[in-house]
């Protein structure tokens, strides 16, 4: 039903004007394509430390230097 609904408005918009509906289907694949990389990015972010048995006690550190460090 949502798939005929979705197929008429876009002929509908294609037979007004090509360019319009050209634009269109550009930005709705466009933002589809982000939402599934954005969905890949946070669950790569979030699979770390997953094997582990207590992954709810690992925690991680972060080190920011201000100055960078010279070596002899």
């Amino acid at each position: 039903m949502f798939g005929n609904f979705l197929l008429i408005a876009f002929r509908n918009n294609l037979d007004r004007s090509k360019a319009y509906a050209l634009i269109s289907f550009l930005s709705l694949v466009s933002g589809i394509v982000c939402a599934l990389a954005l969905f890949k990015v946070i669950s790569y972010e979030l699979s770390f430390n997953r094997l582990h048995g207590n992954s709810e006690d690992t925690h991680s550190v972060v080190r920011n230097d201000i100055f960078p460090v010279k070596l002899a």
